[in-house]
């Protein structure tokens, strides 16, 4: 599993394609204190399972194509 670290969880609130706000979280990480990125989770789906599951995929990813 690479080297990440989240730096911020953020709320924010998005306007899907019929026009209705929904409610989300920016979760910002770094991969091996070299790329920093971020990922959108909508409220529902919202659990520390699901934003762990979500962040390594994208940090795997990310060292993948850094070759970390």
């Amino acid at each position: 599993m690479p080297a990440y670290r989240i730096i911020e969880i953020r709320p924010m609130v998005d306007i899907d394609e019929r026009g209705r706000f929904y409610k989300l979280y920016r979760v910002r990480f770094v991969v091996a204190e070299k790329v920093e990125d971020f990922i959108d989770i909508k409220e529902e789906d919202f659990s520390e399972k699901k934003v762990r599951e979500l962040v390594e995929k994208r940090a795997s990813e990310i060292s993948r194509l850094m070759g970390l």
